[in-house]
C-alpha cells in the first residue's frame, strides 16, 4: 500500500527514461529483443517483448491469468493485440500476472477473452458472461481468487465492456 501511494503521490518516480514510441528491435542488457508497442489494448500503450533466441514472449498485462484487468482497456484493440501475440512463434509466454504459459495455454486464455467479449456484446445476463469466463479460464483461476474474479467481472462488464462511452474513451488518445 505504501509503495502504491508513493507512486500516486510521485508519478515522476516511475516515468520511463527511455520512451517506446514504435515497435522494433532493441538491445536490452546486451541481448536483442523484438519490442512491440500495441496502442489501445489493455492500456493506451502496451509494450511487450519477444526473445527470438529463447522463444519467450513477455506480454505484461495483455494477459492476466485470473481475469483481464479492463480498467483502461479498449476491448477491440485488446483482441487485436492478442491476435498479434498469437502469430509470434513463442514457446513460453510470461503474463503480467499469473504463471508462465505455453502457446496452447495462451490460446485457451485468448479463447476465454474472445468468448467474454462475444458474451458481453450480446444480451446475455451478466452472470452468464461471468460464469463463461470462469469456465473457459478455469485453469488460470486459483481458489483464492474465484470470488475476486466474479466481483471484478461484475464491475468490468457494466463499467467497461457494456459501456459504449467508456469503450470510445479508451479506444483513442486521451485528451
Amino acid at each position: 500500500m505504501l509503495r502504491g501511494r508513493l507512486v500516486v503521490d510521485h508519478p515522476e518516480r516511475i516515468r520511463p527514461d527511455r520512451v517506446i514510441a514504435t515497435s522494433g528491435t532493441m538491445k536490452i542488457g546486451g541481448r536483442s529483443f523484438d519490442v512491440h508497442l500495441t496502442k489501445f489494448a489493455a492500456t493506451a500503450g502496451d509494450v511487450w517483448l519477444y526473445d527470438r533466441k529463447s522463444r519467450t514472449a513477455v506480454v505484461g498485462d495483455l494477459v492476466v491469468g485470473i481475469v483481464p484487468f479492463a480498467d483502461t482497456a479498449c476491448a477491440d484493440g485488446w483482441a487485436k493485440a492478442l491476435e498479434e501475440v498469437d502469430r509470434i512463434p513463442f514457446v513460453t509466454l510470461v503474463p503480467g500476472h499469473g504463471d508462465p504459459m505455453t502457446h496452447a495455454d495462451f490460446r485457451q486464455w485468448k479463447l476465454a477473452y474472445d468468448n467474454l467479449l462475444d458474451c458481453t456484446r450480446g444480451k446475455a445476463d451478466k452472470q452468464v458472461c461471468i460464469a463463461g469466463w470462469q469456465k473457459d479460464a478455469a485453469r488460470f483461476i486459483d481458489a483464492a481468487h474465484r470470488d475476486y474474479v466474479g466481483q471484478a467481472l461484475d464491475y468490468y462488464i457494466d463499467q467497461r465492456f457494456r459501456a459504449p462511452t467508456e469503450q470510445a474513451r479508451y479506444c483513442k488518445p486521451l485528451g
